[in-house]
């Protein structure tokens, strides 16, 4: 049985995530605030979120990783991993979270 929302339909722009976030940045965008630690008060700027993003897709291609192919995320819940997201989707890929509790036969199986 499919239920459907008395809401309308959410219409999803067709583009990459990193696109929808990155690509229309401007220079006064790239100083803006993108991600704030609530407990460190530790900030990352829309532009240093891109060159970071940018950079970690880089190494994983360099490490082979291709379109479509599954990345799992094993990271504590904190504003300095929150980038990974869009960094494994940046040439998409798709990020899958992990509990940091898993075993490593767990996580070999994801």
């Amino acid at each position: 049985m499919i239920l459907r929302s008395p809401l309308p339909d959410v219409v999803l722009p067709d583009v990459t995530v990193y696109e929808l976030l990155f690509g229309a940045l401007d220079d006064g965008d790239r100083e803006r605030d993108a991600l704030v630690d609530g407990i460190t008060g530790r900030t990352l700027t829309y532009g240093e979120l891109a060159e970071s993003v940018d950079r970690f897709a880089g190494a994983l291609a360099a490490r082979g990783l291709r379109p479509g192919d599954v990345v799992g995320l094993n990271a504590p819940n904190s504003s300095s991993v929150r980038g990974g997201q869009p960094r494994a989707g940046r040439f998409q890929r798709v990020p899958s979270g992990m509990y940091r509790t898993y075993a490593l036969p767990s996580v070999s199986r994801v």
